[in-house]
């Protein structure tokens, strides 16, 4: 049921674009996505222990976390993109997104191998922050 919900919010999100594209409707949909991360996290530690609550904490972390480093990755990557390319690069974010969660439900310790995947994405931007890009350039 959550990977239907998942689905059904990635169609709503494609109808209604034009109107979440605005930094009121970005901050509301990563506030949606801490929450689910929250629930998420706190729905499988209960399912293995006895306890729930550190999940809800340790849920925002993670997602305010991951939500962090993928704004700043699609900033970076949407400013060296053609206008065609970057409009649909909200595809491919969701697409991923679908197959992590999927991939996470799943298989449990799948979620850790993706959190050390954002890591060490936060770390190659990091250290990337102050360089141009040294793309293709015509020599005249």
């Amino acid at each position: 049921w959550f990977l239907l919900a998942v689905v059904i919010g990635l169609v709503v999100s494609v109808l209604f674009r034009a109107r979440l594209e605005t930094p009121a409707g970005l901050a509301t949909l990563q506030g949606i996505g801490i929450g689910l991360g929250a629930l998420l996290f706190a729905g499988t530690l209960d399912d293995g222990h006895d306890v729930w609550w550190p999940g809800l904490v340790g849920g925002v972390l993670c997602a305010a976390f991951v939500s962090t480093v993928v704004r700043a990755l699609f900033t970076r990557t949407r400013a060296r993109l053609d206008a065609a390319a970057a409009a649909a690069l909200f595809l491919y974010a969701e697409a991923a997104a679908l197959v992590l969660s999927g991939l996470s439900v799943l298989l449990p310790p799948f979620a850790l191998v993706g959190l050390g995947f954002f890591v060490w994405l936060r770390a190659g931007g990091r250290r990337r922050e102050g360089e141009k890009f040294a793309g293709l350039r015509i020599l005249r």
